[in-house]
């Protein structure tokens, strides 16, 4: 690929939100803020679930007879898949009369959300034994899901991982953009502290699912580890940017 030099246009694969920040390729022409120093994305509240679905539906229920308007939107993985990817199905409530997913062959459920307030207690369980896999009273709209806040979603083009602060083999989501702009997610088995990268290159996470992880144990996504000795800067940012595909101005150095 034909590079200019001096000051030249180029095109974001992530956010660049620091001013003379160094640039690294990150392929397909895209450019991305090298990773200085490692930072953490999210440290996500674990959900606790129990009674995983285990190729089976779930079954979403309220004690208040009231609750009918409000939808509860399911995120998880399917069993058996490979590799594990998050989905989704959105239920609506329909009082103190038990509603089954549609989806049947649910693996482990990662995430659940709740679109508006609700009078009783919202209990989601696996259908065939009918066991209960989270609850949610009333004023708790969700459970499991993260959101990333705005200023810390940037993983630099490069592969997040992922890390429990003790010993854990649980598994944890994370929805994201590709540095192409499309929105993506993939599942992780914790490692313990050992860090468990991804899979693919990410412009910006915007949530973690944690629901699996236990009561006690924190998982926490980071960016890749800091890229000074191991990637070469191209470059400084002449301007930021604050999405992927964003065209700011670069100073491109001549090659030596």
């Amino acid at each position: 690929m034909a590079v200019d030099f001096g000051k030249v246009r180029v095109k974001t694969g992530s956010p660049v939100a620091l001013l003379g920040a160094h640039l690294k390729c990150v392929g397909s022409g895209l450019v991305a803020q090298r990773i200085e120093t490692q930072a953490t994305i999210k440290a996500a509240t674990a959900g606790n679930f129990s009674n995983q679905p285990a190729n089976d539906s779930v079954t979403v229920v309220s004690d208040a007879a009231g609750d009918t308007t409000q939808t509860v939107t399911i995120y998880g993985t399917t069993n058996g898949a490979s590799p594990l990817l998050i989905v989704s199905e959105v239920i609506t409530l329909n009082g103190t009369t038990p509603v089954v997913s549609a989806k049947v062959n649910w693996g482990l459920v990662l995430a659940v959300v709740i679109s508006a307030a609700h009078t009783g207690t919202v209990t989601v369980s696996e259908t065939s034994g009918g066991l209960a896999i989270t609850t949610l009273a009333s004023g708790t709209l969700s459970k499991g899901y993260n959101a990333v806040d705005a200023a810390d979603q940037n993983a630099f083009g490069s592969i997040p991982a992922v890390v429990a602060d003790g010993a854990s083999t649980k598994y944890v989501g994370i929805i994201y953009t590709t540095i192409a702009g499309v929105t993506a997610s993939e599942v992780k088995q914790l490692n313990g502290t050992n860090p468990v990268a991804y899979t693919t290159r990410a412009a910006r996470v915007t949530a973690v699912l944690g629901g699996d992880v236990a009561t006690g144990t924190v998982a926490t996504v980071k960016t890749a580890a800091s890229e000074t000795s191991g990637v070469t800067a191209i470059g400084r940012a002449w301007s930021t940017g604050t999405t992927e595909g964003d065209l700011i101005t670069a100073y491109i150095p001549p090659i030596s």
